[in-house]
């Protein structure tokens, strides 16, 4: 019994241990990010002063930087068919909002539909990769950049981004709408009681702080190393999840045994078991 607490134990402490370092990478990108927003990251790597900062409806941001209309900045904003897909065994995924989470979509869950039923959910813009998708109600605010060789369509509460090139840059967009200014500014343009959310118009109207495309590709870079870091210790945090039900199933059935086996028996399991 000790042996296989143990064991159990051991893997319950990677698991603590992978969350503490998964939150602790949150809260320095967190800091990170909202720096970024406030004072760029000009091309001379000079850090702007106060006097290069200016007051907006959003908060305060640099100086030199634009604000624009999103439907000025992007191609297109569309939002979804506002109906319930027809869904099918096979097929296309259909993206929801419980799916897209801290910037990333999880497909594993979603949907599908079929040909016909694809066809009908792209009548107003068939997705491409560097479209942003973002959730307008049931959350407020989660996006994604949908990714190359990826096929996909809006299921509801979603709306469809298309950047123009050399203006806006995707992942800039994504990393923009999960600051701090955009989130406050998303919760007080929230409307409704029982299902809040935010009107189509009020998103292609919102001025978004625009800097030049290379400081956008600077945000990026910077911001884009905590989401892969971030990426990185979710994965892991999903191998030991796994690895944990797998062994749970196979100790406690007896189907693996470990008395014959060398395993030390840690010093909590002893002192509390």
């Amino acid at each position: 019994q000790r042996k296989i607490a143990s064991v159990l134990y051991t893997v319950d402490q990677a698991i603590q241990k992978t969350k503490e370092i998964k939150t602790q990478t949150q809260r320095v990108r967190d800091g990170v990010r909202q720096d970024v927003f406030l004072y760029g990251i000009p091309e001379s790597g000079t850090e702007r002063t106060e006097d290069e900062i200016k007051e907006t409806y959003l908060g305060a941001v640099p100086e030199d930087w634009e604000l624009r209309r999103t439907d000025e900045v992007c191609s297109h904003v569309v939002d979804c068919p506002h109906s319930t897909p027809d869904y099918s065994d096979e097929g296309t995924p259909v993206v929801r909002t419980s799916e897209i989470e801290n910037g990333r979509y999880y497909p594993e869950d979603s949907p599908r539909v079929d040909e016909e039923g694809y066809q009908k959910r792209i009548s107003r813009l068939e997705p491409e990769p560097g479209d942003v998708v973002f959730t307008r109600e049931a959350p407020i605010g989660e996006s994604f950049k949908i990714p190359d060789g990826m096929k996909l369509c809006l299921g509801q509460r979603l709306m469809q981004l298309r950047p123009k090139e050399g203006v806006l840059d995707s992942d800039y967009l994504v990393e923009l709408l999960y600051s701090d200014m955009m989130q406050s500014w998303f919760e007080r343009s929230a409307r409704g009681s029982t299902s809040t959310h935010v009107n189509v118009g009020d998103i292609e109207s919102m001025e978004i702080p625009i800097p030049p495309i290379e400081e956008q590709n600077r945000i990026v870079d910077v911001l884009g190393g905590f989401r892969e870091q971030l990426d990185s210790e979710r994965d892991i945090l999903n191998r030991y999840e796994r690895l944990k039900q797998g062994l749970m199933q196979d100790l406690l059935s007896g189907e693996i045994r470990t008395h014959d086996k060398d395993i030390e028996v840690v010093d909590d399991v002893l002192q509390y078991g």
